[in-house]
């Protein structure tokens, strides 16, 4: 085999491993969101756990679909911190700004530039900051 081959063969190999992972993924969180749901769980701090686990696969089109899911759900619990994940999805995958969170309109979330922390620390600051907007605009 010649090199090009081998680095081919290597390539699609961690492409298929991606895939399963991802697969894997979705299998297991679509029933948990489903359940948060379902039984209109009031845990913040289990759904910001399964909001920061979807996020890392957010790439992912199904994966996608439940996070939006959630964090419409939570919206109503917490639209800061709802705002907050939609914000950091936007930093990590979505920087054209071409992703629409709501049902009919475009959830326009925006945080002072200077409150933003980096997405390393979601986790640790996301209480600590305060919503400046949240619009909905309607199409």
């Amino acid at each position: 085999m010649k090199h090009n081959e081998k680095m081919l063969e290597s390539i699609t190999q961690l492409a298929k491993a991606h895939q399963q992972i991802t697969r894997q993924a979705f299998t297991s969180y679509e029933p948990i969101v489903t359940d948060i749901i379902l039984h209109k769980s009031t845990d913040q701090n289990h759904i910001e756990h399964v909001l920061d686990w979807l996020l890392d696969f957010c790439f992912d089109d199904d994966i996608l679909l439940l996070y939006r899911k959630l964090c419409r759900y939570y919206l109503d619990l917490n639209p800061t911190a709802t705002a907050y994940y939609i914000n950091a999805y936007r930093e990590m995958w979505d920087e054209d700004g071409k992703m629409r969170f709501g049902k009919g309109g475009k959830l326009l979330i925006q945080f002072p530039s200077i409150i933003q922390p980096p997405l390393t620390r979601i986790c640790q600051q996301r209480r600590l900051h305060q919503l400046h907007t949240i619009r909905i605009q309607k199409n």
